[in-house]
């Protein structure tokens, strides 16, 4: 595969792990709101939703990190396959301090 392949499932894996990351948060948030109302939920006798909830959640957790897997292992084809264009930038880090970074400017690799 090219390079240019690889740039193209880095910035797909990387989109999804947010969307994933919203999704979970998400997952989050209802159950929260399902412990709040959890009184009434009793009364209902409807207690399996949040079984449904936390294993729905438990999916995209387990979904998030394979693909965080397969983002490394595009990563390291990125890196293997590229031909490195370092440039040196600085960046502010603080009021009056900065940092100086390398970062290839072809795959966005970033150097020590």
């Amino acid at each position: 595969m090219s390079l240019k392949y690889y740039l193209f499932c880095k910035k797909y894996n990387q989109n999804l792990i947010n969307n994933i990351n919203d999704i979970i948060q998400n997952y989050e948030e209802m159950t929260n709101q399902y412990y709040i109302h959890i009184d009434a939920i009793i009364k209902e006798n409807n207690t399996q939703n949040l079984s449904l909830l936390d294993k729905e959640k438990k999916f995209y957790v387990e979904e998030k990190k394979r693909i965080t897997n397969l983002k490394k292992e595009c990563n390291q084809k990125i890196y293997d396959l590229c031909f490195h264009k370092i440039e040196e930038d600085f960046i502010d880090i603080g009021p009056d301090n900065c940092k100086c970074i390398k970062y290839c400017k072809i795959c966005e690799t970033t150097f020590e």
